[in-house]
């Protein structure tokens, strides 16, 4: 008999070491597949300002803004946030991603062209995409993982993620070196190029595999999987009823200035800091080789942060005030950026090209850092923000992550829209008011949902 519980037991182990190797082999691909669209993406999404600006240059009938385009991008995201996980529910996660990759591919084909209504268009089909893109990769990575491995597979899939930044910006670096604008050729250059990109991630994606544990009946208290399940199962008309009931509540209207703000550093960060960088001409006559450089220190910036979080993250969550410490963090180093911006660069640097001096006189290497310090805060608050909504409404978190992604996905597209009417420097005071009345919520309600905790743990004795 103890023969026979010995086999038993190494052929348990071999099946949970094969599981395991499946697992970590699911998540490089799909970790993979999303690091080249996004180096695409990203590259397009951070010169999508200037690209549409010198082509204005080229053709004045051509209208199309970046920042409207980019607006309307995050619009239709956020509404179709609510349709995605329905669609998810009926097609499966490995079809959506394929599905919504081709989005991908189509919004930046829209560029070449040069055509007002492509673009825009190209901006409305990406925002739905992205919805259905990002619901289907949480669902992905849920299927592909057991509650002891969640963290794991998460962490490897946005190493590879992030490592995006990298790639395409470094091309177009090198595409735009010694250019004054960015000229008809060498922009269809840059649009081949990261459409080809595009179209190779879709190839990739038709190539995932079947998740590990689909079909298996797993704990689904995981902050994603009670997402999807929870608007798949209710409907978006009542998933959205549900979540605004739950909007009036004082804790969530407490963290809305910071949801507000989130998304308002995610515009910024993703498309509006660069191009003011490109569009200040004192920095050289070549300052658009700053844009993809700029878009590499924000990477730089977010490596930096999830190594450390991902490496020390125990450590801080046995602290009682780790979360907030490491939003308050974020907050400083990102207040602190935007003074530095404030003195580097000057106010008319968001509308397009300028000679206007800065406070001080505008620095290569400030630009360079300040970009890195936005990637810090993004991290801080990223990683923050989704570990308070699953503690906070434990039984809700479904609807309460569904309203902070449509709540910050608004807040981006007023950024973007709010960019072709208001200078940088009050765009610079926005982020900093909405950024402290944001984390001093983010501070008052974890201390809420901490005493909330602690009372219910000594009743339970």
């Amino acid at each position: 008999m103890p023969s026979n519980n010995v086999k038993v037991i190494t052929s348990s182990k071999q099946v949970s070491a094969e599981s395991n190797r499946r697992e970590i082999q699911n998540m490089v691909m799909l970790g993979s597949g999303f690091m080249v669209m996004f180096t695409a993406f990203n590259t397009m999404e951070n010169l999508e300002k200037p690209f549409l600006a010198s082509a204005t240059e080229d053709d004045p009938t051509f209208t199309a803004d970046g920042y409207v385009a980019l607006g309307i991008l995050y619009l239709f995201f956020g509404i179709s946030l609510w349709l995605a996980p329905s669609i998810i529910s009926l097609i499966g996660p490995r079809v959506a991603l394929a599905i919504s990759s081709l989005g991908y591919s189509a919004f930046i084909a829209s560029f070449y062209l040069r055509k007002t209504w492509l673009v825009y268009g190209g901006s409305v089909v990406n925002g739905l995409s992205a919805a259905l893109l990002w619901t289907a990769q949480g669902n992905y990575t849920i299927l592909n993982s057991r509650p002891k491995t969640i963290t794991r597979n998460t962490s490897i899939f946005w190493v590879l993620f992030k490592c995006s930044l990298f790639f395409g910006n470094a091309f177009v670096f090198f595409m735009f070196r010694g250019k004054s604008r960015i000229d008809h050729d060498t922009g269809n250059t840059v649009i081949v190029v990261l459409f080809a990109i595009a179209a190779f991630a879709t190839f990739l994606m038709l190539f995932l595999r079947k998740p590990e544990h689909e079909g298996q009946k797993r704990d689904e208290a995981s902050l994603w999987a009670s997402r999807v399940s929870f608007i798949a199962e209710a409907g978006p008309m009542e998933a959205f009823t549900r979540s605004v009931r739950l909007a009036l509540k004082p804790r969530i209207l407490m963290l809305c200035p910071l949801f507000c703000y989130f998304g308002f550093q995610v515009s910024y960060h993703s498309g509006i800091y660069s191009a003011c960088v490109g569009f200040t001409r004192n920095l050289g006559e070549d300052s658009k080789k700053l844009i993809p450089l700029v878009g590499i220190f924000i990477g730089l910036g977010e490596l930096i942060t999830g190594s450390i979080l991902i490496s020390k993250g125990t450590h801080f969550s046995k602290f009682k005030w780790g979360g907030v410490w490491i939003v308050s963090t974020g907050f400083v180093v990102q207040a602190t950026c935007f003074f530095i911006v404030f003195l580097n660069l000057p106010n008319s640097a968001v509308f397009g090209d300028t000679y206007d001096d800065a406070i001080l006189t505008s620095s290569i290497p400030l630009c360079l850092l300040c970009g890195m310090m936005i990637g810090i805060g993004d991290g801080c608050f990223t990683s923050q923000i989704y570990s308070l909504l699953e503690t906070m409404y434990p039984n809700d978190s479904s609807q309460t992550v569904a309203l902070f992604n449509f709540i910050n996905a608004l807040a981006s597209a007023t950024s973007f829209y709010s960019s072709t009417m208001l200078g940088l420097h009050t765009q610079l005071l926005i982020l900093v008011v909405t950024g402290l009345l944001g984390s001093i919520g983010y501070a008052v309600v974890t201390s809420q949902v901490k005493r909330g905790v602690a009372s219910q743990a000594l009743s339970t004795h």
